[in-house]
C-alpha cells in the first residue's frame, strides 16, 4: 500500500499533488495544466484514464455540461475513460459517462469545498489535510479534510468482481456531505458509495459493466427519481436512499458496529450490484439486482463516531485501517468508512 499526506493550500493545490503523487507511483501525466480559475489534470495507467479539475466559483454549467444552470461551483471534479484527447474540454474524453436528458451529455462524479457562510469565492480553503491511498492493483483514495474532522472523498479503481463472469469493473466515486452554515448537522461526508445520489455531479458512484442488454456503458447509484443515466448500481449502504429491497441492507447492522465494552470496531465490505432488465420487457429495468463485485480497500463502519477519532489507525492483525467518522445529527448515524493502509 502507498499512502501520503500532506496540507493543500486550496482546490488547484491539491489536484497537482494528487498527479505529483500518481506520477511517482507509475502513472502517465497525459496533461496537467491551468483551467479557467481551476486546474484540469488527467492521468492514465493500465488502460484507466482519470480526468481531474479543480473549479473555483465557476458556474456549474461551465464545469459540467450535465449540472443544474445557474449555480457555482467550488471543488474538485472527476471522472473516469478509456482516452484522452488534449483538444477536448476536460470533461469532454471518451468512455466518461453521459447522462442521457436532451442529447448525451458528458456526467461523472466530485466533492464540493463550497460554503456560502465563507467570503467569495465561499471555499473552505486553506485546508487542514489530505490523505492519499493506493494498493498494488493502483485502486486509489483520495480523503480531503476540508475542515478539521470535516471531510471529502473521491477514488478509482477497478472492483474484486463476484457473482460470475462479467464485463467491466472500473468505477470511481466521491462524496462530500453537506456542507451549510448555522445548522446542528455536523457538515462530514458519508460512506463512498452509499445510496444517496441525486442528478447532478456531486455525492454519485459509477460502476462499468455490461448487464443484460446494457452493454459498454456506466451504471450510477442516482436514486430512481433521477432519469437520463441509464441503469443503476446499488449497495446496501444506507442514507438518504435505502438500497433496494431485493439485496442485502446494513441499514440496521450498521449501528451495532462498534463495542463499547471492548473497543472492537467490525468493517464491513461494500458490495456492488447491478440492476437487471426486465425479464418480461428485454432492455427495461425492473429485472431486480445481480451482485457484481466488493469495492476494494474501503469498508463501512462507526468506529469513527463511537470512541475512534477520524484520522486514526485501527489495526486488525497486520492490517491498519484509517477510520473516518460519519455524521452524528440529526440522523441516529450515518454510516463513515475506513480506508486499508498498510
Amino acid at each position: 500500500m502507498a499512502y501520503q499526506t500532506g496540507v493543500p493550500t486550496d482546490e488547484t493545490d491539491l489536484v497537482q499533488q494528487m498527479v505529483i503523487w500518481l506520477v511517482s507511483l507509475g502513472w502517465t501525466n497525459n496533461l496537467s495544466a491551468a483551467d479557467v480559475t481551476g486546474w484540469r489534470a488527467h492521468v492514465s495507467k493500465g488502460g484507466m484514464f482519470v480526468n481531474l479539475r479543480s473549479a473555483i466559483n465557476e458556474n456549474t454549467g461551465g464545469v459540467w455540461p450535465s449540472s443544474i444552470a445557474g449555480g457555482v461551483f467550488v471543488g474538485v471534479m472527476l471522472s473516469v475513460g478509456t482516452g484522452f484527447d488534449g483538444s477536448h474540454a476536460w470533461y469532454d474524453q471518451a468512455g466518461v459517462p453521459t447522462q442521457n436528458v436532451g442529447g448525451a451529455l458528458p456526467s461523472g462524479a466530485g466533492f464540493s469545498t463550497y460554503n456560502t457562510s465563507l467570503p467569495p469565492p465561499h471555499s473552505m480553503a486553506p485546508f487542514t489535510r489530505y490523505h492519499f491511498f493506493s494498493d498494488a492493483l493502483d485502486n486509489v483514495v483520495v480523503v480531503l479534510e476540508r475542515t478539521p474532522a470535516n471531510f471529502s472523498v473521491m477514488g478509482w479503481g477497478n472492483l474484486i468482481k463476484k457473482g460470475g463472469v462479467w464485463t467491466g469493473g472500473a468505477y470511481f466515486f466521491s462524496r462530500s456531505g453537506p456542507v451549510y452554515a448555522a445548522t446542528p448537522i455536523v457538515p462530514t461526508c458519508e460512506c463512498p458509495f452509499a445510496m444517496s445520489g441525486f442528478s447532478g455531479n456531486d455525492n454519485a458512484a459509477w460502476v462499468r459493466a455490461d448487464v443484460d442488454t446494457y452493454i459498454g456503458a456506466w451504471l450510477s447509484n442516482y436514486r430512481s427519481l433521477s432519469p437520463g443515466y441509464g441503469k443503476r448500481c446499488a449497495t446496501g449502504v444506507f442514507f438518504a436512499d435505502a438500497p433496494p429491497v431485493d439485496i442485502p441492507s446494513y441499514q440496521f447492522l450498521g449501528p451495532l458496529l462498534t463495542s463499547q465494552l471492548n473497543s472492537q470496531a467490525n468493517l464491513l465490505p461494500i458490495d456492488v450490484y447491478g440492476e437487471r432488465d426486465n425479464p418480461s420487457n428485454p432492455g427495461q429495468i425492473g429485472g431486480g439486482f445481480s451482485l457484481l463485485g466488493t469495492v476494494p480497500g474501503i469498508f463501512l463502519t462507526t468506529a469513527g463516531n463511537h470512541g475512534f477519532a477520524s484520522g486514526s489507525i485501527y489495526s486488525i492483525g497486520a492490517d491498519d485501517y484509517m477510520v473516518f467518522a460519519g455524521a452524528v445529527s440529526p440522523s441516529p448515524w450515518i454510516p463513515g468508512f475506513a480506508i486499508k493502509k498498510t
